[in-house]
């Protein structure tokens, strides 16, 4: 999934979030195994009630995820 709507990447800086595009969720799991996606790497924990709702109001798809420790996670670019 590809973060495209400039109104939601102009938005991220101020929620305390970091636009990471095309990352290699491979490189994260503890598995070594993933596709790529945009990541959203959360710096302040208070912005992601208001991160969720931009995400929402904006119509893009999202799962949350931690240190991506026994995360399975599919090939190829991913949805969301």
């Amino acid at each position: 999934m590809r973060i495209e709507n400039p109104k939601v990447i102009a938005a991220l800086p101020e929620l305390g979030v970091e636009l990471r595009s095309s990352s290699v969720l491979s490189n994260l799991t503890s598995l070594g195994i993933g596709g790529t996606t945009d990541l959203l790497r959360i710096k302040k924990h208070e912005g992601i009630p208001d991160l969720l709702n931009l995400l929402d109001a904006h119509g893009v798809p999202h799962r949350l995820s931690a240190g991506g420790s026994n995360l399975l996670v599919g090939d190829g670019e991913l949805p969301g």
